[in-house]
């Protein structure tokens, strides 16, 4: 997503762009049927494997990854024309203002250098042409200047039921705004409830970067999809000069230009300047690698919620995301799941049911009033950055298109995980306000967060890129993504993503966000 959208401003403003992606293009209706064809249905299950563009999967942690402890790293992304944000869920909320500045407000972690308030505006821009549905009279923490563009989305009926068993629950459970259509928005059409935000939105509804990647080529962009970027060479003066890259079928190839924007996520975008050897002289590129610890707990209401009907989130808690009690524990963000149980949807609860001896009217029956009352709640702890927390080249280790792989050094760390037992134990009082039964908690990660490893600081000696996202050592090479971010935040990494992309895009033409009108789309 960061770098269609500032593909399509630079082609929109005049520039000759090329967008380079190692993936290929995906096809929504065919992907649609793979999901539904497939026995997992996971993450993975639209996207075909690509031996140009391998990825981790979730059903194999070292599938890409090559894990070097002393814990997981639980993070996947998708290398495909439109990127992660294929199986994105869609929640689209901005960070704190107290977010911008953990160091100086709690005495942990960073600060950015730059600030909310000179984000804001771009934040605007960004929910504009994502296409967020919100509540712009309900007070989030995070201050706005304008309205989102759309009402916000439907209340679940699995929400309603929290908010009315939970005492104080209607304002303790507050709509969240998501990048979906809650009415026909930006050639796309409202959300129909189809419970499969994640992996894959059946008829585009849910925002995903193929539409600016679109736009971008009708801008004049030129997409070069399927073509693995494998390095960047520099010059005598220190700038970037080319890139040289790789196709499926094997060839090689060399293209230049006067500016170069790496935007491959955490992971590659390090593994490619590593491979490179760029923007490296502070020996932190790869380093302060973050996920998201997950508290997940689950169980079955005292009566039928039915779940399965609505996008999978679409009401959450915002109460532990600030506070003092940042000085200790990690904040975090909880949702109420409106799709069932974690990992133990109506198939595994029919098979459950078969084993226990069930058929027939019975067994149907039993599968109706189980999964019509599952209920769950999800929690997600930010982690702090730490520098021994990492990526690294595999060395001798090659992946599917002969480039080392990505090696990852992990550890959570105690902050996160007192954030994650403050989560259980918040879930607990809520399933047992709401008198659940069978009520199970997990712990977990969340993979979509992937966060650090080219972050933006001041200090040269200990950042990547400058507030302009520009390399402190190549004045030609700009790093935009979830890679740059100092410290993770409590909310989805996503809107922050495009609205600091987008402010990139402003800043290569010289353009403030109140100069840029709505896209034509």
């Amino acid at each position: 997503m960061a770098g269609a959208l500032v593909a399509w401003r630079l082609a929109e403003a005049g520039y000759e762009v090329v967008l380079f992606e190692a993936g290929p293009q995906v096809n929504r209706a065919r992907a649609v049927e793979r999901f539904r064809s497939s026995v997992d249905r996971g993450l993975d299950s639209p996207y075909p494997p690509s031996l140009l563009a391998p990825a981790p999967r979730i059903d194999d942690w070292e599938s890409h990854l090559r894990q070097e402890g002393p814990e997981l790293f639980m993070g996947v992304y998708q290398r495909l024309v439109g990127g992660t944000t294929w199986h994105w869920l869609g929640t689209a909320l901005r960070f704190l203002p107290e977010d911008f500045r953990m160091c100086s407000e709690f005495g942990v972690g960073v600060d950015w250098p730059l600030t909310y308030e000179e984000l804001e505006p771009w934040y605007g821009l960004a929910e504009r042409e994502l296409g967020v549905s919100g509540d712009s009279n309900r007070e989030l923490g995070s201050p706005r200047s304008q309205d989102y563009p759309m009402p916000a989305i439907k209340t679940a009926l699995v929400d309603r039921f929290f908010k009315e068993a939970v005492p104080g629950g209607s304002e303790l459970f507050v709509d969240l705004p998501q990048a979906r259509n809650s009415v026909p928005y930006a050639g796309r059409p409202r959300c129909c409830g189809s419970a499969s935000c994640i992996p894959i939105c059946p008829i585009g509804a849910k925002y995903d970067a193929s539409v600016h990647v679109e736009m971008a080529v009708a801008a004049g962009a030129t997409l070069r999809a399927g073509t693995l970027v494998t390095r960047l060479e520099k010059g005598p003066s220190g700038n970037i000069e080319r890139l040289h890259f790789l196709t499926g079928d094997g060839a090689t190839g060399v293209d230049s230009a006067n500016l170069f924007v790496v935007a491959a996520h955490a992971v590659e975008s390090a593994c490619l300047l590593l491979r490179s050897g760029l923007s490296n002289s502070s020996d932190q590129v790869g380093r302060n690698l973050m996920g998201a610890s997950a508290q997940l707990s689950w169980g079955l209401s005292p009566k039928a919620v039915y779940p399965y009907r609505a996008p999978q989130a679409t009401s959450g808690c915002m109460k532990y995301r600030s506070g003092d009690s940042r000085r200790e524990r990690a904040g975090f963000l909880t949702t109420i799941s409106t799709d069932g149980w974690p990992q133990y949807g109506p198939e595994k609860v029919a098979s459950s049911f078969i084993r226990q001896g069930l058929r027939g009217k019975k067994l149907k029956e039993a599968v109706v009033d189980h999964v019509s009352r599952q209920v769950a709640l999800v929690s997600t702890c930010e982690q702090l950055p730490h520098p021994a927390n990492r990526v690294v080249l595999a060395g001798k280790w090659l992946d599917s298109a002969g480039l080392p792989r990505p090696a990852v050094r992990f550890e959570e760390g105690p902050y996160s995980r007192r954030g994650v037992e403050e989560s259980g134990r918040f879930h607990q009082t809520v399933l047992e306000a709401v008198k659940a039964e069978l009520v199970t908690h997990s712990l977990a990660a969340d993979p979509a967060y992937n966060l650090g490893t080219t972050r933006m600081g001041h200090d040269s000696r200990t950042s990547v890129v400058d507030s302009n996202l520009q390399s402190h050592e190549h004045s030609n090479l700009y790093l935009v993504g979830s890679h740059v971010f100092p410290t993770s935040g409590t909310a989805p990494p996503t809107l922050t993503v495009a609205a600091l992309a987008l402010r990139l895009a402003g800043h290569l033409t010289s353009r403030e966000p109140s100069s840029l009108p709505v896209s034509s789309w």
